[in-house]
Formats: structure tokens, C-alpha cells, sequence
């Protein structure tokens, strides 16, 4: 039996009717608003009624249908960040940017993306990055991993798109999940194995249904503790939209982010478990062996 096949929708608005113009394009179940500004567009793109003033964006060279350079940033003046460019940037022809409501993006959240974007491209781009140093923000705890999911959706966005500038569409930088068990030593590049992210619609969890907490470290359900699945990677508990690692620090009190799959359980089955009979865990390597 095949897998079910999984729809994902987006709609594009075309600014007058222009092809090569401004576009607002709307992915189904995400809250950003992504809008595409050719650079001889901008004074018109300003005058978009109802467009939200915070977020990122990149700001894209194209060369025989490709990116050739690009730069990160963030705003919170929307596309009037842009007439900045104008001068000190003259090489790019357009931008796309990833616009939200104050309240669904957090200074901290916009902060800590920007530095992800920036970190991402000067590792990962074919192309020139036009970034220079690094920033390094504060970012709340409880909002790292929503920088991390934010990132992912990005750098796939600008592959649907038509504008990726990294190697392959899911080589996405994700942060390392810490818990309070015992450090392990560090592997070589060689030997680490790189697994997807969990995503709850590749195992047929649909957005509605409701997953049950789990206490990894007392080994016990929390029937209490109940929460809705969102989309592929977000939940909704007590009226807020979160992951399923954030939850679980704030449940648990840790310092970092655990793996969330360990605790939480669908119909009864942890989905650690669910995760590990489509990914098994790679089997470690005996000493001599290559």
C-alpha cells in the first residue's frame, strides 16, 4: 500500500496583474505573510494596505534564473526597509520578505531568526553572502525552538519559490536538543546521521487530532495534559500555539529543550516510538570499524 499523499497549498496575489511583480503568497496553516518586492517595485509595495511591518527578509541577486548573492535582515517598518538598500546595496533585484502581526513575531524571535538566517547562509550558500559579522542576540528560552521551526519553514518557502540558495531543499540547520542526561562525546562529521525533523502529517497524525503528555523521567502519562495538533510541527495547549519540545520544557522545568517526541504520546503509543519504527536509530559502530 502506498503512503497517503499530503496536499500543502499556497495562493499568490499578483500585485496589478504582473507576473515578474509584487506577489503576497499565503501558505495554508502558517501565519506569516511571505511578499515578493522586485526592486524597482518598492515604492508601490509600500502602499499595500494591510500589510504587517515585522519580520525578515532576503534580499536576492538572480543571475540565469538563480541566486547569486544575498543578504539577511529583519525590519520593523516593513517594506520602507527597504529604501535603506537603495543606496548602500545597489546589486539586488529583489526581496522577499516574511512578514507577521507584533504579537505573533517577538523582537527576540526576529532577532534570533535573523542571526539563524545569516549563520545558515554563510555556511550553507552557493552563492556570495553579503552579510558581514554575525550577530549574536539574546533569545529567550522558551522561544528557541520556535526560531529553529521558523528557520526550517524559511529556507523551504525559498525553495518553493524558485530561490534556493543552499545545497538541497531539506539541509536545514537544526539546533542541537539538549536535556539533563549525561553528555555524550562529540561525533565527526563522518559519523553523524542526519534524521529528519519530526512532522505529525508524515505519520498520520492530522491537524485536530490530540496528543497526551507523557513523563519521560517518571515514566508516567499525564492524562491532565492534553493538547491539539496545529500543523506538521506545532500544538496548541491551554489556548497557546508552541512545539511539542517547548511544552515539554515548560511542563518539566529544563534549562533546555528535550526532545519532544519522548514526551508525548497518540493513541496511546509514544511518538518516540511511532518516530523510530520509520527511523531507527543508526547503529553504533565497534572500534576498528570504518
Amino acid at each position: 500500500m502506498s503512503d497517503t499523499l499530503r496536499v500543502t497549498t499556497y495562493t499568490t496575489q499578483l500585485i496589478d496583474g504582473v507576473s515578474d511583480g509584487i506577489r503576497l503568497c499565503r501558505f495554508v496553516g502558517r501565519t506569516m505573510l511571505t511578499l515578493i518586492v522586485p526592486r524597482h517595485r518598492v515604492a508601490e509595495a509600500k502602499q499595500l494596505p494591510d500589510v504587517p511591518v515585522r519580520g525578515v527578509y532576503y534580499l536576492v541577486k538572480l543571475e540565469f534564473g538563480r541566486p547569486s548573492r544575498i543578504y539577511a535582515g529583519q525590519t520593523v517598518q516593513g517594506v520602507a526597509r527597504l529604501d535603506d538598500h537603495f543606496s548602500k546595496k545597489p546589486w539586488w533585484d529583489l526581496a522577499v520578505m516574511f512578514l507577521a502581526l507584533d504579537e505573533e513575531f517577538p523582537m527576540d524571535v526576529v532577532n534570533g531568526l535573523e542571526a539563524k538566517m545569516i549563520r545558515y547562509a554563510k555556511k550553507h550558500a552557493f552563492c556570495k553572502v553579503d552579510n558581514g559579522n554575525e550577530p549574536k542576540p539574546y533569545v529567550s528560552p522558551y522561544s528557541e525552538d520556535l526560531v529553529a521551526t521558523m528557520h526550517d519553514e524559511l529556507i523551504w518557502q525559498m525553495d518553493i519559490l524558485g530561490y534556493r540558495f543552499s545545497g538541497v531543499a531539506d539541509d536545514v540547520e537544526h539546533d542541537t536538543e539538549e536535556t539533563d542526561e549525561p553528555e555524550q562525546q562529540p561525533q565527526t562529521k563522518s559519523q553523524v546521521h542526519r534524521q529528519p525533523p519530526f512532522n505529525f502529517f508524515e505519520f498520520g497524525i492530522d491537524a485536530g487530532e490530540l496528543i497526551e503528555f507523557y513523563d519521560a523521567k517518571a515514566k508516567k502519562a499525564r492524562e491532565d495534559i492534553v493538547a491539539e495538533v496545529v500543523d506538521g510541527k506545532h500544538i496548541s495547549c491551554d489556548g497557546v500555539v508552541t512545539s511539542i519540545s517547548a511544552k515539554a520544557r515548560e511542563i518539566m522545568g529544563f534549562k533546555n529543550a528535550p526532545r519532544g517526541t519522548e514526551y508525548w504520546t497518540w493513541n496511546g503509543r509514544r511518538l518516540v516510538d511511532i518516530y523510530q519504527e520509520k527511523y531507527p536509530a543508526p547503529k553504533k559502530q565497534k572500534a576498528g570499524e570504518s
